[in-house]
């Protein structure tokens, strides 16, 4: 009898699976085909494998999270609206079967290697797509080969972070990367994602030689100024006016902050007109969605995940998902990058991306030993 080929699985092997995702939106992409309704279908196989990994192993062991995420998932389940709008519950079913395997399979180290590999091959395909029409959108953002300037930024920055974390900031390696991918983060026009870039090597410092700074601290400190976008646009409007302007014409107004201003205060008002109950456990999945649905009669999405989410799940849903993604940002070096970048994608309608969350919960469990703060100062 032949040998049985044996795929080894770890998690290295569900970490090679998420990150295969952008690589085939590559394809339809490079064809001028839309790209994004193989999300759904590509990670309900790989929901699917979860599933079938469970029952095979005939393993159910939790981690500390598990109770965070079984009242997360009793509030999203009483706010089940419709099959059509049920995102949210697969979004928590499948990171609550995520974590499940990752705690089962063998406990590997992450082979950064996979990492790298994708990150340079991301940058190797998105360098054509700069001449190729495919690459940009209709008001002449980037999208590289993806087919969202914002969805593009946000595997790129996270990529970036995830590699750079430990280079040194004075090396020609990180210099000449950084440039690179501030040149394309910056042709996508993604202005928080610039700014993130902008502050990372200064995150870098701090954490490496003020003993003050810690992930915990900086985390609860860029959150707190993330959900006060709205306030503190008024400063960098008067201090920066060329950066909030980067997308329009010199002297013209920022469309775009202005709609989600509005949105922002549709949802709040609409929030504060919910009964007690409302405001506790939210009005349904997607009800947030729906309603700017019916305001422009097109579904644009709120673009405000914060008041996205306590509207759709109540406050209790809010604070249950903030203390699970807190849990999962301090954990690490690489978890808190990847969250300041989640955190942030908050206002490009993503925080039912099941690829950013995938990356937060493979790089929780990753068991390489860290290096002490002396091998990563500069």
């Amino acid at each position: 009898m032949g040998k049985v080929l044996k795929i080894r699985l770890n998690i290295n092997t569900i970490l090679f699976l998420v990150m295969l995702y952008p690589v085939i939106l590559f394809f339809p992409n490079l064809f001028g085909k839309e790209v994004f309704y193989l999300t759904t279908p590509y990670f309900f196989l790989i929901f699917l494998l979860l599933i079938g990994i469970i029952i095979l192993k005939g393993m159910f062991t939790l981690n500390r999270n598990y109770k965070l995420i079984i009242f997360l998932i009793l509030v999203v389940l009483y706010n089940f609206s419709s099959l059509r709008y049920s995102l949210p519950v697969f979004f928590i079913a499948y990171i609550f079967l995520l974590q499940i395997v990752l705690n089962t399979v063998r406990k590997d180290e992450i082979n950064m290697k996979i990492v790298e590999l994708f990150f340079y091959f991301f940058i190797l395909i998105s360098i054509p797509f700069i001449f190729l029409p495919q690459g940009w959108n209709l008001v002449g953002r980037f999208v590289g080969f993806i087919g969202s300037p914002t969805v593009y930024a946000g595997i790129m920055a996270t990529m970036f972070s995830i590699v750079a974390k430990k280079w040194e900031l004075k090396t020609w390696k990180f210099a000449i990367t950084f440039i690179i991918i501030g040149y394309l983060i910056f042709i996508s026009k993604t202005r928080l994602l610039l700014i993130f870039l902008v502050v990372f090597p200064l995150i870098k410092y701090l954490l490496a030689n003020r003993m003050w700074f810690t992930k915990k601290r900086i985390y609860v400190i860029f959150l707190i100024t993330t959900i006060s976008i709205y306030p503190l646009y008024g400063v960098v409007t008067n201090m920066f006016p060329s950066l909030v302007s980067i997308r329009y014409e010199e002297g013209s107004k920022d469309k775009s902050f202005g709609l989600r201003l509005y949105l922002n205060e549709k949802l709040s008002e609409d929030y504060k007109d919910g009964t007690i109950t409302q405001k506790l456990f939210g009005k349904g999945n997607e009800y947030s969605r729906n309603l700017v649905k019916s305001e422009f009669n097109a579904d644009i999405f709120p673009h405000n995940d914060f008041w996205r989410i306590i509207t759709d799940w109540g406050i209790i849903g809010f604070l249950l998902f903030m203390c699970f993604l807190y849990i999962l940002a301090v954990k690490n070096i690489d978890t808190f990058y990847i969250s300041l970048i989640y955190i942030l994608l908050f206002y490009s309608n993503m925080v039912f991306n099941i690829f950013m969350m995938s990356l937060l919960i493979i790089f929780y469990y990753n068991n390489r030993k860290m290096p002490v703060k002396n091998e990563i100062q500069n």
